[in-house]
This record gives structure tokens, C-alpha cells and sequence, in this order.
């Protein structure tokens, strides 16, 4: 292969990776919110998922 064609497949692959990287930031939760969120009460739990 060429250089160039090697050259664009690093720079997509590190794209790539860098908006993996960047999604899962955005979705995962910090720990201090995890820690600070309140478990569901009984009522929650039992009614299911509010989105339904």
C-alpha cells in the first residue's frame, strides 16, 4: 500500500477511536453521580420504568 493510503487509515482509525472515546464519556456517569443518585423507592420499583 501506499503511504498515503497508510497515512489516511491511521488518521481514520485514530478518529474512530477518539469518538469512541468521546460517546462513552458523554454516556457513562462520573462516579461522584453514581454515588450521589438516591436508590428508587419501593414505588419505583414496583410501577417499572417510568418511560413505558
Amino acid at each position: 500500500m501506499s503511504d498515503t493510503v497508510l497515512a489516511v487509515a491511521a488518521l481514520l482509525s485514530h478518529q474512530q477511536a477518539a469518538d469512541l472515546m468521546s460517546a462513552r464519556h458523554m454516556c457513562t456517569p462520573s462516579p461522584a453521580a453514581i454515588l450521589d443518585a438516591s436508590p428508587p423507592t419501593v414505588h419505583e420499583i414496583v410501577s417499572g420504568p417510568s418511560w413505558l
